[in-house]
């Protein structure tokens, strides 16, 4: 009995002291959230206690602290992004105005440069097309002259396929002599090959009252193209090139010197043929030459074998054809 009596008295104590910390962890408690609502405003402190926080009245100013919108208890990390968005905002909505000017601009400038380019193209085709107009007409007033001449020349007649004439300019300008042998196989096709014979001088001083003679001989040719408009053999308005090369001595003195010459011609001119076979036909050309050896400055007459370069000619021709 006495056992028993004494496990109650125990669990009586041990039941005491337990309340008694309750009560005290429990005033504790109370005290602290007592501190924290005093030190907090006063929409937290009814948050905290489960309460609604209280409507501000008409004409109730916000409270300064609460941000700009009168946000109450607004977190601080909201509070701080969104001053970064309104903060920020204006500049994004400049950049996109400076965009957009920047893009206007942009397609500007290639909607002138495309127009530019259109414009080019149209000024290129105008003058193209003024060129081919003015071609043309060039064209069709040479054909026109060509047919002219042609029917002019071109009297019913004997057709000669050879003719052999002789060029007296030869003679006169270059110091040589020079003949023509011309055959048309074909209507309008002629095969012309000229042998020339050369022997030009120049007299040529050594600085002092003497004087000394420089000779070039020998021999050269040409074998070329014509294209006749007429229909008798050799006769109208002719047209064609030259190949044109020759060996020749240049001699001063006693001495001597071998050189050779080579070059291409071109030539148009008019023939015509009379009373069935007097040929008689005239002309000028363009013909480069090369030359194997320098001579120095020349007159006319050994300049046309012996100095190279580009040089204008002129042509005359008598002959018999048959």
């Amino acid at each position: 009995m006495k056992s028993k009596l004494m496990s109650a008295a125990i669990a009586a104590t041990i039941f005491a002291s337990s309340s008694v910390v309750t009560a005290r962890e429990s005033s504790e408690t109370d005290t602290e959230q007592a501190r924290s609502e005093e030190k907090a405003s006063p929409a937290e402190a009814a948050r905290s206690r489960g309460a609604k926080p209280a409507k501000r009245k008409a004409g109730e100013k916000a409270d300064p602290k609460a941000g700009k919108k009168g946000k109450t208890g607004e977190p601080a990390s909201e509070r701080l992004e969104r001053e970064t968005d309104e903060a920020t905002e204006p500049t994004a909505k400049g950049q996109d105005v400076a965009g957009k000017n920047q893009r206007d601009e942009a397609e500007l400038k290639a909607q002138d440069a495309r127009e530019r380019e259109a414009q080019d193209r149209k000024d290129a085709q105008d003058a193209g097309e003024a060129v081919g107009r003015a071609t043309t007409t060039a064209a069709i007033a040479i054909v026109q002259a060509e047919r002219d001449v042609t029917r002019a020349l071109d009297q019913p007649g004997k057709y000669n396929a050879v003719a052999a004439t002789w060029n007296p300019l030869g003679m006169i300008v270059g110091g040589r002599v020079s003949f023509n042998v011309e055959y048309a196989p074909l209507t309008h096709h002629v095969i012309i090959v000229s042998p020339h014979f050369a022997s030009p001088s120049q007299r040529m001083s050594d600085g002092t009252d003497s004087t000394y003679e420089y000779r070039f001989t020998g021999v050269g040719g040409e074998i070329g193209y014509r294209y006749y408009t007429g229909h008798r053999g050799m006769n109208g308005i002719f047209i064609g090139p030259s190949l044109i090369g020759g060996m020749y001595d240049a001699k001063l003195g006693e001495s001597s010197t071998l050189f050779t010459n080579i070059g291409l011609a071109a030539d148009l001119g008019i023939q015509q043929i009379f009373f069935d076979h007097l040929a008689l036909g005239a002309g000028a050309g363009i013909e480069y030459l090369y030359v194997s050896k320098v001579f120095g400055e020349l007159t006319t007459s050994p300049s046309t074998i012996a100095v190279s370069g580009l040089k204008p000619r002129l042509l005359a021709q008598a002959g018999y054809a048959f």
